[in-house]
């Protein structure tokens, strides 16, 4: 149905240097989120997060002066250490493709 697909696409694309965020079916739109100057990093896991291994992983930059939330992310813990490896590399690697 189109719940699946919706949730087909919707996904993350991350690099070291930002965070797309891409959604739509028929009309995509697609939102950019610089990574420079990430002050901290975290994911948060409720009782069903921690059963089914999912959670959101919260991005906090001062230039957005709010966290950026990436949602309903399977495995959390894992994206945020790849997250940290991409910052940390500041290197042209591949982009990291997350689907919620």
């Amino acid at each position: 149905g189109f719940i699946v697909l919706q949730w087909i696409h919707n996904y993350y694309v991350l690099s070291s240097e930002e965070i797309r965020y891409i959604t739509g079916i028929v009309f995509k739109e697609e939102k950019n989120y610089s990574l420079k100057n990430i002050e901290s990093l975290s994911y948060e896991q409720g009782i069903f997060g921690r059963i089914f291994h999912y959670g959101d992983v919260k991005i906090f930059s001062p230039t957005l002066k709010q966290d950026l939330l990436l949602t309903e992310i399977s495995h959390p813990s894992i994206v945020l250490g790849k997250i940290k490896n991409l910052l940390n590399e500041k290197k042209n690697e591949s982009p990291l493709i997350i689907r919620k």
